[in-house]
This record gives structure tokens, sequence and C-alpha cells, in this order.
């Protein structure tokens, strides 16, 4: 992981990939991303 620089931790998308990307978009393309939590939304 870089030591300089912005960082962004992002939780529990939750199969929301759509949203994702558009916060994505808004965000440094230099910044290092770091996903936590589900990303897929499972089925019952």
């Amino acid at each position: 992981m870089q030591e300089k620089g912005k960082h962004y931790v992002i939780g529990d998308v939750h199969g929301c990939y759509e949203d994702f990307l558009l916060l994505k978009e808004r965000i440094d393309p230099e910044a290092t991303i770091i996903l936590t939590g589900d990303f897929l939304d499972r089925e019952p």
C-alpha cells in the first residue's frame, strides 16, 4: 500500500456495483481504494 496519497475504505457494497462505479468516478484515480466486507449480494 502507498504511504503517501489518499486512501478510501469502502465497506459492504452488497451488489450495488453501479453505485460503486459512480462513486469510483469521483475518487482521484491515483488514490488507493480498499474494499472491505461483502461485495456481492447473496440471495437467501
